[in-house]
């Protein structure tokens, strides 16, 4: 379980290296911004980085209970969700659709 935003922080580091998230662009050294909250009974922290020359983020929920989660999207509306315990990442490819105008 996890207990203290620092455990949360050191979590999410980990979880971005065993899900190979590229970070070459972001600072991990500190974070840029923490937040908590509750998702379905479990505190979640909401984490993320600042990247090194834009104003972007690389944000992650990480879970108490080891559970991790982000997403990586490209331009072109498209994108990848990164989530599960460390023994056992995911991803799903999704696209992002826009309501048809009527």
């Amino acid at each position: 379980m996890i207990r203290t935003d620092a455990e949360a922080i050191d979590s999410g580091r980990k979880f971005l290296a065993a899900a190979q998230v590229d970070t070459t662009e972001y600072d991990l050294s500190h974070v840029g911004r923490i937040t908590t909250d509750v998702l379905k009974g479990y505190k979640v922290w909401v984490i993320s980085w600042p990247e090194k020359t834009t104003t972007n983020y690389l944000t992650i929920l990480v879970y108490e209970i080891g559970y991790f989660c982000t997403d990586r999207m490209s331009t072109t509306n498209e994108g990848i969700e990164i989530c599960g315990p460390l023994e056992d990442i995911t991803r799903r490819r999704f696209v992002l659709e826009w309501p048809k105008a009527q």
